[in-house]
């Protein structure tokens, strides 16, 4: 401080007079070897550093200067700044007053030749000098040196630099097991994703076999259903193959062929509404009327219902619409609510009654399918257990 004092008191720009100054701490005589060894250009140390350490043998004087030497002329050691009072002695509590003035006294005595003085560097005691020079050195000093934030930071963080490299270790181990979790995340979000695209692929699968196990049990009411534009088909081509034996007018089998033509779209329409339903692949949601797939549905049981002579009463309510839904869950379920309607009639004696009511409402389609069957014999929580049938 006393040293940028003097350069700001001499007009120099302090902040930026040295490229780089750095408190290197205890011990004192670790500076002056970095000198004399080219680690640093220049260095700041308490008077008589430099001569006490010369003679001690420990360097050479000849090797170093001291810049711009201020001290005294009667002073024995170099100095570039101006010199203060140094130590004084002030007696506390615990000290009684005759013991102050027997060290006071034999500090005043003590000659500069003695081997205490010597051993301490010293030139002798005086009486206390006045703090009123220091004390206005300070105040010059707090109105000449003003020491920026900058500055300050700077030696915050030369001072705690073990706080420092602490936290940045802490940060970079939060940021280590930060990755670490993401890491872990992003694994359990991968086997996640893998199970579910597993379940659902058994879920498709296990669709798939339901529904073919639903063809197989309706495989009777589709052989019927398809038996019968089939034999219509034979009986209108045995009748054009006799009429071509007789050699009538060709344009006398036109209705025949016609006919034929109709029972060939019947026979396929009942084709397409099997394929549609045994389809393994997802299908997207369609826009669709939902009375339609039923009107479908209930053709693929029509034989059914025949059957076991079940008398089938439709109800449709509101104005019907179309909409997105998924076509063959949405038949799948239809189908499996109007069978399980069927085997609870089967062992019922007739009159067998099953009613289809249907309701567009303002935001949904509701089915209602009733039964005159026997009902559930078990109690209700049963129906919500697994595999119950």
């Amino acid at each position: 401080q006393t040293l940028l004092y003097r350069l700001a008191r001499e007009g120099y720009d302090y902040r930026h007079f040295f490229a780089q100054t750095r408190f290197a701490g205890f011990p004192l005589d670790a500076l002056i070897y970095r000198l004399r060894d080219g680690e640093t250009d220049a260095v700041i140390v308490p008077v008589c550093q430099l001569e006490t350490m010369a003679s001690e043998g420990l360097i050479d004087a000849q090797d170093f200067r001291v810049i711009d030497n201020i001290a005294p002329a009667d002073f024995q050691c170099q100095s570039s700044t101006q010199l203060y009072p140094n130590w004084s002695f002030a007696r506390t509590d615990r000290a009684s007053a005759a013991l102050a003035k027997q060290v006071a006294a034999a500090l005043l005595a003590l000659p500069e030749t003695h081997p205490a003085a010597r051993a301490a560097s010293s030139l002798g005691w005086s009486a206390p000098e006045s703090s009123y020079s220091i004390e206005q050195f300070y105040r010059q000093l707090e109105e000449t040196l003003p020491v920026s934030l900058t500055l300050q930071v700077l030696r915050w963080l030369q001072e705690n630099q073990a706080w420092l490299w602490g936290a940045l270790g802490m940060l970079l181990l939060l940021t280590l097991y930060h990755l670490w979790l993401e890491w872990r995340f992003q694994r359990t979000q991968r086997r996640l994703l893998d199970a579910e695209a597993d379940l659902n692929r058994k879920r498709l699968a296990l669709e798939h076999a339901q529904r073919v196990a639903i063809v197989g049990e309706l495989g009777t009411s589709l052989a019927h259903e398809l038996n019968q534009p089939l034999e219509a088909i034979k009986n209108y081509a045995d009748g054009c193959l006799h009429r071509a034996h007789r050699q009538v007018e060709v344009t006398t089998l036109i209705p025949a062929l016609g006919h034929i033509s109709q029972q060939v779209t019947r026979a396929d329409a009942i084709v397409k509404r099997l394929r549609r339903l045994i389809r393994r692949a997802p299908q997207p949601d369609v826009e669709l009327a939902p009375h339609n797939v039923m009107d479908d549905t209930l053709a693929l049981l029509a034989y059914e219902f025949r059957r076991h002579a079940i008398v089938l009463t439709r109800r449709l309510d509101g104005v019907p619409r179309y909409d997105r839904y998924d076509a063959i869950g949405l038949q799948q379920l239809l189908l499996n609510l109007l069978k399980n309607a069927i085997e609870a009639l089967a062992s019922q004696p007739e009159p067998r009654h099953i009613t289809l009511s249907q309701h567009y409402l303002a935001d949904a389609y509701q089915v209602i399918i009733a039964d005159n069957g026997p009902g559930l014999p078990q109690e209700s929580q049963c129906v919500q257990q697994a595999f119950f049938t």
